[in-house]
């Protein structure tokens, strides 16, 4: 498999990087200027904090000017440049990222000092928090919770009730689905394994990596 390098050095499998090449660099009509507002009349309160709703203020990627999203706290949460956007009535909030070609959608929470980037989605009711990073082709949904130092990115799809945390990584074209044991420290599941709730590993071809302490 050949290997592509995205901005900042991070290696992906060939393709990835051209899908999200676009959303990280393409400059909107006009230069880089912003690509959406808060609105102070459409806000809520997390934790004491105070989310705006935020609008569209030009098309790009499948949203257009004038439509409205999910919550941020600040402009810091989501990245002007690229085409990542917060839907419906996701929040991210806190020191917490999303840039690139990223999406966070339905009742998603993405905060801490988390970072959601490339072409990663984070949807559901899920959570992505602490220091955790969702990135690449990567989807986090349903109920999961991504949060430490966890990092879930390539093409792993961790969805259902599953937790990942600690310094745990999904990777490659793993799933972790439903209410998968949990991974922390160093434990590491890769390529095309698959758990599931009511079964024990099914497909481990080729790398799976655990762990002591659990």
């Amino acid at each position: 498999m050949t290997t592509e390098f995205l901005p900042g050095g991070l290696r992906s499998p060939s393709g990835l990087a051209s899908r999200v090449a676009w959303g990280l660099t393409e400059k909107m009509e006009g230069g880089m200027g912003k690509k959406y507002e808060l609105l102070a009349d459409s806000k809520i309160e997390v934790f004491g904090r105070t989310l705006f709703r935020i609008k569209a203020l030009v098309s790009f990627s499948d949203v257009e000017a004038g439509e409205e999203g999910g919550f941020v706290e600040c402009e810091g949460n989501l990245d002007h440049d690229g085409a990542a956007w917060v839907f419906g009535d996701a929040r991210v909030f806190g020191a917490a990222q999303v840039s690139g070609a990223a999406q966070v959608s339905g009742d998603a929470r993405v905060f801490g000092d988390a970072r959601v980037f490339g072409a990663a989605q984070v949807s559901g009711a899920a959570q992505v928090s602490g220091d955790a990073r969702v990135f690449g082709a990567a989807q986090v949904s349903g109920d999961a919770r991504v949060f430490g130092d966890a990092r879930v990115f390539g093409d792993a799809r961790v969805s259902g009730a599953a937790w990942v945390f600690g310094a745990a990584q999904v990777s490659g074209a793993a799933e972790i689905k439903k209410n998968a044991p949990l991974y922390q420290r160093r434990s590491s599941l890769h390529a095309h394994c698959i758990c599931r709730a009511d079964s024990d590993w099914l497909q481990a071809p080729y790398d799976f990596r655990m762990g002591t302490g659990f």
